[in-house]
């Protein structure tokens, strides 16, 4: 049963990235409130993670890991590293070092 429900998550990723669902989530990281920046982080690490383990394109990159780079999001996710808040930095901080230092980048 775990199996299904693993393979549930991933259709639901991809749905999310295909509906460009991921521009909402980007959008979040504008918000000035702690607990709308701390979902959508979650929510945009969750979906990074995914799309390098299971939708990665014919080229073997991760397709949102582009897509932030083509709408300068990851701009956005920078400036988040200089939170006052720990965890926004913290989660900000992993995103940036797993999928977009430039010896990383998918």
């Amino acid at each position: 049963m775990s199996n299904l429900t693993t393979v549930d998550k991933h259709n639901i990723a991809k749905i999310i990235f295909d509906e460009n669902i991921l521009d909402y989530i980007c959008y979040a990281l504008k918000s000035s409130k702690n607990d709308v920046l701390l979902v959508a982080l979650e929510a945009l690490n969750r979906l990074l993670e995914y799309g390098e383990t299971y939708f990665r394109d014919s080229n073997g990159k991760n397709p949102v890991v582009w897509k932030i780079l083509e709408t300068k999001y990851v701009q956005k996710l920078e400036e988040l590293q200089m939170s006052q808040s720990n965890k926004i930095y913290e989660i900000s901080n992993k995103i940036i070092e797993r999928f977009f230092d430039s010896e990383n980048a998918n």
